[in-house]
C-alpha cells in the first residue's frame, strides 16, 4: 500500500492512502507531525495548511518518519496554481465559526444538563437523614449515614465539574460566536491590511537579484561577484504567494470601503495638522507631528502624571504641560476621535468656568452680610 501525500493550495496538505488500524496513525497523527483525521473527506489533513504554500519541511520529515517505518510514500506538491478566491475562502471560516458555534452550545448544555443532576442526587442521597444528628458510631445506621455522606459528597463534586465544563463551553461558543466580528473590526482590519503590504513588498525583494562572491580577495586581488536569480519554480511560487496576498488585501480594502461609504470615520493623515487633538483610549491628546502612518503625542505615561483638563469626562494632555521628556507614535487605527486647538481650547474654557460655578459657594439672602 503506497501513502499519497499531497499539497495544493486550494486543499491544503492531506494524506491519502492509510486505514483505521494499520498503524501509520501512530506516526502521522502524533508530535511533530501532528495531522487530523477527518472523516468528511476521509482523509488525513495538516491543519491552516489551506490556501497557503506547502510547508515541505513538515512533509518531508513526516514522508521520511514513514518510510523509515517500512511505509511507501509518494509526494506531490503544486505550489504555483492559485487557490480559492479569498472571499470564498473567508465565507468558508464564518460557516465553520458559526458551527462550532453550535457545536460548542450543545456541549454546555450538556454539560449543565449532567451538573444539574448531579447536584440533585448529591441532595437526593441525603434527603432522607434528619438534620442536625451527628453520625452515631457503633449504631446500625452508622454505615448507612457514611456512605450517604460518601455518595452525596462525590456527587456534588461531579457537579461543580460539569459546571466548569459548562462555563468552559460557553466562553468557547461565545468566542466563536464573536468570531466574525473581531474579523470584520476596522480598526484589526487595518492592522492587516498593513502587515498584508509589508508581507507583498517582502515577497518582491525575495525576487530581485541577489549579488554573490564567487572569489577574489586574497593578496589585494579584487573580490569577484556572481548575480544570483532565482529559479523558474521559485519565482511561480512567489508569484503565486503574491497574488494571493493582493486577493486577501483587495478583499480587506474592499471591506473598509464598504465601512466608510456606510458612515464609519476612517482616519488618516490628511486628517490632522500639528497642534490637533486626537481621541485615543479615552483621553484627549494633543499632536507634536503628523505622518504618513502615524502621528506623534506626549508619552502615554503623561495621561497619569499631574492635574489635566477634563473635557466630557476625558482627560486633555497638551503638549506644552507634558512632564515627560519622550514622545510615543499612535497609529490611527487607534483614533476614535478630532477636535482643532481652538475647539479644544474653547472647550477647556467652558469646562474649567462651569468647574469654577460648581465650586463657588451659594448666597441666599438669609445669611448674606450687611
Amino acid at each position: 500500500m503506497t501513502i499519497e501525500i499531497t499539497h495544493s493550495r486550494a486543499e491544503g496538505t492531506l494524506i491519502h492512502g492509510t486505514r483505521k488500524a494499520d498503524g501509520s496513525g501512530k506516526i502521522i497523527g502524533v508530535s511533530p507531525h501532528n495531522f487530523r483525521f477527518s472523516r468528511n473527506i476521509d482523509a488525513w489533513y495538516l491543519p491552516h495548511s489551506r490556501d497557503k504554500s506547502a510547508n515541505t519541511w513538515k512533509i518531508d520529515r513526516l514522508a521520511d518518519a514513514l518510510r523509515a517505518a517500512d511505509w511507501e510514500v509518494t509526494v506531490t506538491i503544486d505550489d504555483t496554481t492559485p487557490g480559492r478566491d479569498f472571499a470564498e475562502a473567508e465565507e468558508d471560516r464564518y460557516d465553520r465559526a458559526d458551527d462550532r458555534a453550535d457545536r460548542y452550545s450543545g456541549y454546555a448544555d450538556n454539560a449543565a444538563g449532567r451538573s444539574d443532576a448531579a447536584y440533585r442526587a448529591s441532595h437526593g442521597y441525603i434527603d432522607g437523614i434528619p438534620a442536625g444528628p451527628p453520625i452515631l458510631v457503633g449504631h446500625h445506621s452508622e454505615r448507612g449515614h457514611r456512605k450517604a455522606i460518601e455518595r452525596s459528597h462525590n456527587a456534588m463534586g461531579r457537579s461543580v465539574a460539569e459546571g466548569k465544563k459548562a462555563d468552559y463551553w460557553v466562553d468557547r461558543a461565545e468566542a466563536a460566536e464573536k468570531y466574525k466580528g473581531r474579523r470584520e473590526s476596522i480598526p484589526t482590519t487595518l492592522r492587516r491590511i498593513d502587515k498584508l503590504e509589508a508581507e507583498v513588498r517582502g515577497l518582491r525583494r525575495r525576487l530581485e537579484p541577489v549579488p554573490r562572491i564567487t572569489g577574489g580577495g586574497f593578496n589585494g586581488e579584487p573580490l569577484k561577484y556572481e548575480v544570483y536569480r532565482p529559479g523558474e519554480e521559485y519565482v511561480a511560487r512567489i508569484n503565486a504567494d503574491i497574488a494571493q496576498t493582493e486577493g486577501e488585501i483587495a478583499y480587506w480594502k474592499e471591506h473598509v470601503a464598504k465601512a466608510e461609504a456606510n458612515g464609519r470615520k476612517i482616519w488618516r493623515s490628511e486628517d490632522f495638522i500639528k497642534g490637533d487633538y486626537a481621541l485615543i483610549g479615552g483621553a484627549w491628546w494633543q499632536i507634536k507631528r503628523v505622518s504618513k502612518r502615524s502621528i506623534t503625542t506626549a508619552a502615554i505615561l503623561d495621561v497619569t502624571r499631574g492635574r489635566r483638563p477634563i473635557v466630557g469626562g476625558r482627560k486633555v494632555v497638551t503638549l506644552d504641560a507634558a512632564t515627560l521628556t519622550w514622545t510615543d507614535t499612535r497609529p490611527y487605527d487607534e483614533i476614535s476621535g478630532k477636535a482643532t486647538a481652538a475647539e479644544m481650547a474653547e472647550a477647556i474654557r467652558a469646562a474649567e468656568a462651569e468647574a469654577a460655578e460648581m465650586t463657588e459657594p451659594s448666597v441666599s439672602a438669609g445669611n448674606a452680610q450687611p
